[in-house]
């Protein structure tokens, strides 16, 4: 049985939209690709605006004809809104092959914005399939690309963590603590950064919470290590180091 696909012609290259999230998860399975979906109505102007404008743009057609099984999901399926607890649109999501989500998003993304998106999915999920050098190019295209984008300080947060755990060297922890807090000094990827390289075992921890799907961020380990380093404050030797 043949996939139903639609079709769409975007300048002088192509991409595909499935209409169904189960026939594009199945064939992820065998492609390895991650799966995008775009939630949408045809009565939204910015979903319209999406059609019109960015998926035209040859950086967007590429990257999710070369890294993405994208399926248009319309609000007549409004059980596949409840499913994902999407409740306005657009709204965007990239699932791995076993579900699992890396980065989900609700709102109007121009050009640059989406590919941000994009690439820091990709750097996550081939990170979890060990692929660390992939994973280190696309957060690297991202840093270098897109640095004012919403989501390149947790690229750059994330590039220094893998390098981390690569190398075990906990100048890599340093150094991207440094470097956010100087591009981004605003972003939570600082505070973030910076508990990791006071406390590099929580490295570990992060990477186990990882693997079980879980937000390390939202653990009570995560909390009392951020309260150590910002409420007690940094020991002697840790300030000495910055």
């Amino acid at each position: 049985m043949s996939i139903l696909k639609e079709t769409v012609t975007i300048m002088n290259e192509k991409f595909e939209w499935y209409s169904s999230i189960d026939k594009a998860m199945a064939e992820a399975q065998g492609t390895g690709k991650q799966v995008f979906l775009f939630f949408c109505s045809d009565t939204c102007f910015y979903c319209n605006q999406m059609d019109i404008v960015v998926y035209k743009q040859k950086t967007i057609s590429d990257l999710i004809r070369n890294e993405f099984l994208a399926v248009r999901i319309s609000a007549d399926t409004p059980d596949v809104f409840r499913t994902y607890r999407i409740n306005n649109v657009p709204a965007f999501i990239i699932v791995g092959t076993d579900g699992f989500e890396y980065e989900r998003y609700w709102g109007i993304l121009d050009a640059d914005s989406l590919a941000a998106f994009y690439l820091l999915a990709l750097g996550k999920s081939y990170q979890d399939r060990n692929e660390t050098e992939a994973a280190q190019q696309y957060l690297e295209r991202l840093i270098s690309t897109y640095p004012q984008s919403l989501h390149a300080p947790e690229g750059l947060f994330l590039h220094g963590l893998y390098r981390y755990m690569t190398s075990q060297n906990p100048m890599d922890l340093k150094k991207s603590f440094l470097k956010i807090a100087k591009i981004y000094p605003d972003s939570i990827w600082v505070r973030r950064s910076l508990v990791l390289y006071f406390h590099p075992s929580a490295v570990k921890d992060w990477e186990d919470y990882r693997k079980r799907r879980l937000n390390y961020w939202e653990s009570k380990d995560a909390f009392l290590k951020a309260y150590a380093t910002y409420y007690n404050g940094p020991s002697s030797h840790q300030l000495k180091d910055l």
